[in-house]
């Protein structure tokens, strides 16, 4: 579990993870990039939260973070990301993209210990997003951040 601690830690903490999107129209394919930051982090166990993590992690423990979206260096939205650990150090993580003026893309996946790649599920959405559906792909940088490519249908 220390390594998916480590891996959450280096994409929120240790600096901005880069992202790229698929936003358009409900239907349509498109693709768009952002810079995700973390702005808040709080690890939530049976004892209380702390942004400090209490080790070792056990299923049902949680990992809250807030994030702030930019593209080419212009704030665009917020995200928020709720992952909880369940067994064999895996993190199940929901996120919510908020994009300004667009709508609000939802993700989820599956973080099987400590990936250097890994896949989401993209769901839903509102407004612009509405009906989005599709995956995202993340891949992490040598410097932590990590570049997460989108793709709607």
């Amino acid at each position: 579990m220390r390594k998916v601690l480590a891996l959450v830690l280096a994409l929120v903490v240790g600096g901005g993870t880069a992202v790229s999107v698929t936003a358009s129209r409900a239907g349509a394919s498109s693709e768009f990039t952002l810079l995700v930051h973390t702005t808040n982090f709080e690890f939530v166990n049976a004892h209380g939260a702390s942004s400090v993590a209490s080790l070792p992690f056990a299923p049902g423990d949680r990992i809250v973070d807030r994030n702030d979206l930019t593209e080419s260096g212009r704030p665009v939205g917020y995200s928020m990301e709720v992952c909880t650990v369940t067994f064999n150090d895996n993190l199940m993580c929901d996120e919510i993209y908020s994009l300004t003026n667009q709508g609000d893309l939802h993700t989820s996946t599956l973080i099987r210990g400590l990936p250097a790649v890994w896949d989401l599920i993209v769901d839903g959405g509102t407004f612009a997003f509405r009906n989005a559906h599709g995956s995202a792909h993340v891949v992490i940088l040598p410097n932590h951040d990590g570049m997460v490519t989108f793709a709607l249908g």
